[in-house]
Formats: structure tokens, sequence, C-alpha cells
């Protein structure tokens, strides 16, 4: 039975982790309810580093689009944060959310980020000890954030 336990154990830790691979590292998810109101669309690219990277996510309803950060190995200590896109560095704060461990972008970064993605730019996002390289793939292209 032990060994059963273990065994299924590993298989769900592969899975979870397999889920955000490098080659997999956007995901896309639409939620529907009864309300189209009520209707959004999530993109996310996953975090490669549990300690010190940065899961990016969009999400996209009525409201218009919402980008945040999320990290997870500590609180978010300063909501300061640097895109660099080619050779161009760009500085924004964003808002820490309750918890500390997710920070809401401000809407000119959100738009910054989502078009140079779009014009297929690689974008390093360094905040305090916490670093990700984003690049679009074809999933990414796919979506074309019309999502």
């Amino acid at each position: 039975m032990e060994g059963h336990l273990t065994r299924t154990l590993s298989t769900l830790l592969l899975l979870l982790f397999s889920a955000c691979s490098p080659q997999n590292a956007w995901i896309h998810r639409k939620v529907c309810s009864d309300c189209a109101r009520f209707n959004s669309t999530q993109l996310i690219y996953c975090s490669q580093s549990s300690y010190s990277g940065i899961e990016v996510q969009f999400l996209k309803g009525e409201f218009g689009i919402i980008g945040s950060l999320n990290v997870y190995a500590y609180s978010i200590q300063t909501p300061t944060l640097l895109f660099r896109i080619e050779d161009e560095t760009y500085s924004f704060e964003g808002i820490v959310m309750e918890g500390g461990q997710k920070l809401q972008l401000p809407p000119e970064a959100t738009d910054l980020l989502i078009q140079a993605l779009l014009d297929g730019h690689k974008v390093q996002i360094f905040m305090g000890q916490f670093y990700t390289e984003l690049e679009a793939n074809k999933k990414l292209k796919a979506a074309q954030f019309a999502f």
C-alpha cells in the first residue's frame, strides 16, 4: 500500500512540475459562467524557479486586462520592478496585494509587456531578489492577447 501511495504521489508531483516546464511555460485558461459579464480569460507564464522566479499573469474580462506578478518563496519587499526589453530598461511601481506575494502591475506596465511580447521581444523582469525572462511562443502568438 505504501509503495503504491509513493508512486501515485511521485506521478502527481511530476505532472505538477512538468505542467509549467519551459516548453509549456504559457498556460491559457477560459472561465465561463452563466452570466457573460463574469466570463474571463487568463494567460499565465509559469515561474521557472519556485525560489527566485516570478509567475506572470494576465486576466481579461469586461474590466479590461489586469497584469500581475506572483512569487512563492518570500513576500515582496518593494513594489519597484524593472523590465528589460532589448537594450531599454523601464521602471514601474506596482501595488503589493494582501498576503504580500502578488503584485498588480500598473496599466502602462501591462500594456508595455504585452506589446513587447507580441512584437517578439524577450522581456526580463526584475523585482528585488526575484527574476524571470519571458519569451513569446506559438501558444502565446495564437492567443494574441485577444483572450
